[in-house]
């Protein structure tokens, strides 16, 4: 199964811009909501919160098998990359 492994590097500019422009965008939604629109988001909160912490009914996680592990493959060939050359 082939595997792509892609290293980054953090730019602390780019972390300052977008938590700028998230502060933006969670100011502009809550001014859009309104104190009401707010208060209703917050209990649609709490009911989906409530839903998804239900128990996962029994029959619904017997339903999964165990897989067959001698089917698994493991990644056997590692090539190191430098600089966009392989």
């Amino acid at each position: 199964m082939p595997t792509i492994t892609i290293n980054g590097r953090p730019s602390a500019a780019l972390a300052k811009k977008v938590e700028k422009a998230e502060k933006a965008r969670i100011k502009a939604q809550k001014m859009a909501l309104g104190e009401a629109g707010l208060k209703a988001k917050e209990e649609e909160l709490r009911l989906a919160k409530a839903f998804n912490d239900r128990d996962i009914p029994t029959e619904v996680l017997d339903s999964f098998g165990v897989p067959d592990v001698s089917l698994s493959h493991a990644p056997h060939e590692y090539v190191p990359v430098r600089m966009g050359i392989i």
